[in-house]
C-alpha cells in the first residue's frame, strides 16, 4: 500500500468526513482548542521575548503530553499553489527530519477553502524521535512573523497514528487537538484546563460529556 492510500485510509477509519483545514476544531465533533497566549493586563507587544517564550512553552507542553518518542505520525503539509509553485526538497520541513528513510509523497489538493483554488500537499510518515520537534513547534508558532526564525508558513497537521489524534498549531494564538478517544481528551483537558480557550470552553465541556 502506498503512503497516500495509507494516509487516506487512516482518516477514513478514524476521522471519516473530517476536512483537514482551518479552523480544525470546528470541523469535528470531538476536540480541544487551546490558548497559547499569556494573559496580560496591558495590550501585549508581540515582539516581546516573554510573549513568545510563553507561546512556545505551552505548545511544547501540550505536544509532549500527546506524543511519545516512538509514536509514528503523518505530517500533512499544505502550501497554497501559486501558478507553478510547488513544495521542494529544499523546504525547511525536510531540514527537520533526521531519519534516513523517511517516507514522503507530493500531490495536489483542490477546493480546500474556495472553489477552483489549488494547494500543494506533502505527506510525510516518520517517528517522533526522528523529527526536530522544537524547531517545528517554534516555526509553526512564528507563522505570522516571517522575519522571525524559524518560520513555517505552511499549514502542518501532525497525526498520531498510534493514539488516533490530530495536533494543529494554527499560529501564535492557539492550537487544536482532535482525537477519537474521549478519555484521552478528558485527560488532556484536566491537565491543561487553564489553557483552554475560554470562548470554546462550554462547547468543549459539552462534547466531552456526551
Amino acid at each position: 500500500m502506498n503512503l497516500k492510500t495509507e494516509y487516506l485510509d487512516f482518516l477514513k477509519d478514524n476521522f471519516s468526513g473530517l476536512k483537514i483545514k482551518m479552523p480544525l476544531f470546528y470541523n469535528w465533533n470531538l476536540g480541544l482548542r487551546f490558548d497559547l497566549q499569556k494573559e496580560f493586563t496591558n495590550p501585549v507587544d508581540t515582539d516581546d521575548e516573554d510573549y513568545f517564550s510563553e507561546v512556545y512553552h505551552r505548545a511544547k507542553k501540550l505536544f509532549e503530553f500527546c506524543f511519545e518518542q516512538n509514536d509514528t505520525v503523518y505530517l500533512s503539509v499544505f502550501s497554497y499553489k501559486w501558478r507553478k509553485q510547488r513544495i521542494k526538497k529544499s523546504n525547511f520541513i525536510f531540514k527537520l527530519l533526521k531519519g534516513s528513510k523517511t517516507e514522503n509523497v507530493f500531490d495536489k489538493v483542490a477546493n480546500r477553502y474556495e472553489p477552483n483554488e489549488k494547494w500543494n500537499r506533502l505527506l510525510i510518515k516518520e517517528k517522533i524521535k526522528n523529527i526536530d520537534i522544537d524547531n517545528l513547534i517554534i516555526g509553526l508558532c512564528n507563522t505570522d512573523f516571517p522575519t522571525m526564525r524559524p518560520c513555517i508558513r505552511e499549514e502542518v497537521y501532525l497525526m498520531n497514528i498510534d493514539k488516533k489524534l490530530i495536533f494543529h498549531i494554527y499560529d501564535d494564538r492557539g492550537l487544536d487537538i482532535l482525537a477519537t478517544d474521549k478519555k484521552l481528551l478528558n485527560e488532556i483537558y484536566d491537565r491543561f484546563d487553564k489553557w483552554i480557550l475560554e470562548y470554546d470552553r462550554e462547547k468543549i465541556k459539552q462534547q466531552l460529556k456526551k
